[in-house]
């Protein structure tokens, strides 16, 4: 990479955005609250590594979504619709990812 080791500031510092916890509880992160991680600023390896762990989570919760419709099927169709919503904002956070990670591996697919 071009730009490996030039830092990167994750999100914008202003006394107009203030500090707050966004979650309580959750994953790891959630729980100390967004802003302490995501105002490290880190380089371009660290911000790889970051979104390919974004993607690789992703990937396993729209595996997991759509385990559970398939678990679901006709028998609870409102449970079984959320499943199938939930997993279909996965495959497009991934395909999102795909695309900032692997420019163009989707092209000419629909």
């Amino acid at each position: 990479m071009g730009n490996a080791g030039l830092p990167y500031r994750l999100t914008c510092m202003s006394p107009a955005k203030p500090l707050r916890r966004v979650c309580q509880d959750g994953h790891g992160a959630a729980r100390e609250g967004y802003w302490v991680r995501m105002t490290d600023v880190v380089d371009s390896d660290e911000l790889l590594r970051r979104l390919q762990r974004a993607r690789a989570c992703a990937q396993q919760e729209e595996r997991a979504w759509r385990d559970r419709r398939e678990d679901l099927g006709a028998a609870d169709p409102d449970p079984a619709r959320d499943a199938v919503v939930r997993a279909l904002a996965y495959e497009t956070v991934v395909r999102v990812l795909d695309e900032i990670l692997t420019p163009g591996k989707h092209d000419g697919q629909s």
